[in-house]
């Protein structure tokens, strides 16, 4: 079916059956009078118990379990070491003039803190440890990956900015960080202060990691 019914509908003998509220061929999320008004922007530090942001956090939890976050994050953060998947996937957005998705991030640790760190000598490649950023525009049926981050160069925390794809800045999308490997109660990993701004017309800028010292 095409576009696999964008994750919104039932593929039958080659053609798509639409849940309600959605129509066309594909089932392709349209604005219009009758569709839900989804938020256009996010941002959640992670203080208090999970806000609604978030549709789906698997294997991970607000938590001080990586220590400090600083100078870019303080307090608790969005922890994940728990078994099985570690995911965190936004509620459906509104990215139409959403220009950059900011977050921190900390991958293990420099000082081997318990309950935070990443094990580089196993026989696992090290980048699948790491963490991946994607979006999705069809309800998770296929994901397509802005950045992988590799834990060696996140072993502190580290604010990271990107520029939304222009793909991305639609009705009806989804943004997930995962780690698709990770060790038996090993390679625990932190985001903190994430945020989905709406857009400068004037930015032109791709992807910045800022780091101690820096400043946005």
């Amino acid at each position: 079916c095409p576009h696999h019914c964008y994750g919104r509908g039932d593929c039958l003998q080659g053609r798509c059956h639409c849940d309600h509220g959605y129509y066309g061929e594909s089932c392709e999320p349209r604005p219009s009078s009758n569709s839900p008004t989804l938020p256009e922007s996010l941002i959640d530090g992670f203080e208090g118990d999970l806000s609604t942001s978030w549709s789906s956090v698997l294997g991970g939890w607000a938590s001080r379990s990586c220590n400090s976050m600083a100078p870019f994050g303080n307090g608790k953060h969005l922890y994940f070491g728990g078994c099985g998947t570690r995911s965190a996937v936004t509620k459906v957005l509104d990215t139409r003039r959403a220009g950059k998705v900011i977050f921190v991030l900390r991958i293990g640790s420099l000082e081997g803190i318990p309950g935070c760190s990443i094990d580089t000598q196993g026989p696992v490649n090290v980048l699948d440890k790491g963490v991946v950023l994607q979006y999705s525009l069809d309800m998770g049926v296929l994901w397509k990956t802005i950045n992988t981050h590799d834990p060696a160069e996140y072993r502190r925390a580290r604010r990271v900015v990107y520029s939304l794809p222009m793909e991305a800045r639609s009705y009806g999308v989804q943004l997930r960080w995962w780690q698709p490997l990770h060790g038996d109660f090993a390679d625990q990993w932190a985001i903190d202060n994430v945020e989905i701004d709406l857009s400068d017309p004037k930015d032109t800028s791709q992807f910045e990691v800022l780091h101690e010292g820096d400043e946005l």
